[in-house]
């Protein structure tokens, strides 16, 4: 199985992406930059436009990321293939952050899934990122069942 972060780049330039699959390879791609710290203390949650939304548990993250936001920027970007985000805007919520930690009831709908990519998913450890990389395969693939039926 090919690594998810070569072939995101190729699924970004050929697919005829929705808003929520760019969103999704974004939260995807914060979460292989920022490392594990980070992602404990951050909710990345909304792209508008250009901006990347990112809340954070408290006002020192807030800080500490603002300063390294170039770096992030840049990672990020390189990991898409291209630049889809011109800043990253953190805001503190550390309710959100607190409920997305606790949060791990996301199934995909089988109707959309190849149960051999479930399988296959089971080598990205970190249990977040599986169920953020099988959404975003997910939405992809609603996608592309509903073009093909047009």
């Amino acid at each position: 199985m090919q690594d998810l972060t070569k072939i995101l780049p190729q699924l970004l330039k050929t697919a005829n992406c929705s808003d929520d699959f760019v969103e999704s390879a974004c939260i995807f791609a914060w979460k292989m930059s920022a490392g594990e710290a980070v992602c404990h203390a951050t909710l990345p949650f909304k792209l508008v436009k250009r901006t990347f939304l990112v809340k954070v548990s408290d006002e020192t993250w807030k800080k500490q990321l603002q300063l390294i936001s170039g770096q992030l920027l840049f990672k990020i970007n390189a990991l898409l293939g291209t630049p889809l985000i011109t800043h990253i805007e953190f805001l503190v919520d550390a309710e959100a952050v607190k409920r997305a930690r606790k949060a791990k009831s996301f199934s995909p709908t089988e109707a959309y899934l190849d149960p051999e990519l479930v399988k296959f998913s089971s080598v990205i450890h970190d249990e977040s990122l599986r169920e953020q990389f099988l959404k975003a395969a997910s939405k992809y693939l609603q996608a592309q069942q509903q073009t093909s039926k047009l």
